[in-house]
């Protein structure tokens, strides 16, 4: 675990609470501090294991699971992260499904004229 220690700014008086991250993040925790889906996170780690390494987010395997080493997202990144728990990231794979209130959804139907009506039953 990586310890981001308490620290004043000088003639501030502000300090930093100790964060407290993870050495090995899942895509989705990475994909929360760079606060984008989950496609766009699995694009990275493709690219990083298609480039052997040379572009993309830096991920391992464990086992069957992907994990990102918190050093090397950070080194990728350019800066160290401060905040934790990251952002719930984006899933840009869900789709909201709105169901329609019965009691104030109008009816999609068209009513039928005569002249159609007629139409449907004559011999």
């Amino acid at each position: 675990m990586c310890w981001h220690g308490e620290r004043s700014l000088i003639g501030a008086g502000v300090s930093v609470t100790p964060v407290v991250v993870p050495d090995l993040l899942t895509v989705m925790e990475a994909a929360g501090v760079l606060r984008v889906g989950r496609t766009t996170a699995y694009e990275q780690v493709a690219k990083y294991f298609a480039t052997d390494g040379a572009d993309g987010m830096p991920c391992i395997r464990v086992g069957g699971q992907l994990r990102v080493p918190r050093v090397l997202f950070e080194e990728w990144l350019g800066f160290r992260i401060t905040v934790w728990p990251p952002l719930e990231a984006p899933d840009d794979d869900d789709v909201a499904i709105v169901e329609p209130d019965p009691a104030t959804a109008r009816s999609r139907r068209r009513s039928k004229t005569a002249a159609q009506s007629s139409r449907l039953f004559s011999v």
